[in-house]
């Protein structure tokens, strides 16, 4: 009688701790359970847990669709936006032959450079546009074309990539990589490569990570193993820890804890030595960008994408970690959300990548 007394008590503990521990995490930091993420997306009028435009790529994780084109809802960040592709996928005007009188350059980068959360006109390399055509006034004999090579979900591997691809075809006199402290060092530390007969890669893969028949990309990382389990889904306490769960294993598994201390398939300083490489074979000069995650703003993250580019010749760095800071007090306005940047945020980083060029002519 006491030992089924004591099951039962013991039972009822642990069920008072579970749904305490639930309405703790749900209050303090709310998870994007099963549901929430299913309907977080509506794409052109009908309900999605992401944007649909991706496939499969021999060469790269995945790639964007070409001529894909959509009006966004994220019902998470309450943002509204259109999506329209190029031929080759990418959110920018069609690729043409390079005219007598223009200046052009690309900008390589993730979503931050492709734009999530923003039409368009208000993305950094169309601002980037205005701002230098601007400057040189109407019926100006210089004409400045900006190309946005930027791709949701990239890293620095995958620039590489893009820019042993597209210098070569697009020949720009700017080439500007934006480097992200949010999440690129975890981007290619998840990465397998193949590398090429001088360390560089050839292919990148992503642990975990596929495109499906209806051209989401998906993973079956643990965190994403919870939302297969119909009794678990819809607990912000299971998706947490799940979350916490996959984040530990992704760093067990290359023998380190600390994400800072797990060491890269390929260290940054050698992507960027061999994307300079790429742009001064064919002319063009690079302006190095550091952008900011609003939730790390405080965080020394920059100091390992600068230390990359030190020394090398034929380019600049535009470091926005200090700018940002510096207006710490109204970050909200330079943020579509935690990640990605609004006009705002997407003027200064435009301004800054103007003046660095005016450094390397």
């Amino acid at each position: 009688m006491r030992k089924g007394l004591a099951w039962q008590v013991g039972v009822l503990s642990i069920a008072c701790t579970l749904v305490l521990c639930e309405l703790w995490v749900r209050v303090l930091t709310p998870q994007p359970t099963y549901t929430k993420s299913l309907h977080r997306y509506v794409i052109n009028g009908e309900s999605d847990f992401g944007i649909p435009f991706y496939k499969a790529d021999d060469q790269f994780p995945f790639a964007s669709m070409p001529q894909y084109r959509a009006q966004v809802i994220d019902n998470q960040e309450k943002q509204r936006f259109s999506v329209s592709l190029n031929d080759q996928g990418f959110r920018s005007k069609p690729f043409i032959p390079k005219q007598p009188d223009e200046v052009r350059l690309i900008v390589i980068g993730d979503s931050t450079v492709f734009g999530i959360g923003v039409e368009e006109t208000d993305t950094v390399s169309s601002l980037l546009q205005d701002q230098l055509n601007a400057r040189t006034g109407p019926g100006a004999s210089t004409i400045y074309s900006v190309y946005n090579l930027g791709v949701g979900g990239y890293g620095p591997a995958e620039y590489y990539l893009l820019a042993k691809r597209y210098i070569p075809i697009l020949k720009p006199d700017f080439v500007v990589v934006a480097w992200f402290t949010g999440n690129d060092r975890g981007n290619l530390l998840d990465s397998e490569i193949i590398f090429d007969e001088v360390g560089l890669p050839s292919k990148v893969k992503r642990r975990d990570m596929y495109v499906d028949e209806d051209h989401h990309w998906r993973t079956n990382s643990p965190e994403a193993s919870v939302y297969r389990i119909p009794i678990l889904r819809e607990s912000h306490l299971a998706v947490y820890c799940f979350k916490q769960i996959g984040r530990f294993w992704r760093y067990v598994e290359r023998g380190r804890m600390l994400p800072g201390e797990a060491p890269l398939p390929v260290s940054l300083d050698r992507l960027a030595r061999g994307l300079q490489e790429i742009a001064a074979r064919e002319g063009s000069k690079i302006v190095w960008v550091i952008l900011p995650a609003q939730y790390d703003i405080d965080f020394n993250k920059d100091a390992e994408f600068l230390h990359a580019v030190q020394g090398l010749p034929g380019s600049t760095m535009v470091n926005l970690v200090p700018e940002f800071r510096r207006v710490s007090d109204n970050l909200n306005a330079y943020y579509a959300d935690g990640s990605h940047f609004s006009r705002r945020g997407g003027e200064v980083i435009a301004h800054s990548i103007s003046a660095a060029m005016e450094r390397l002519r």
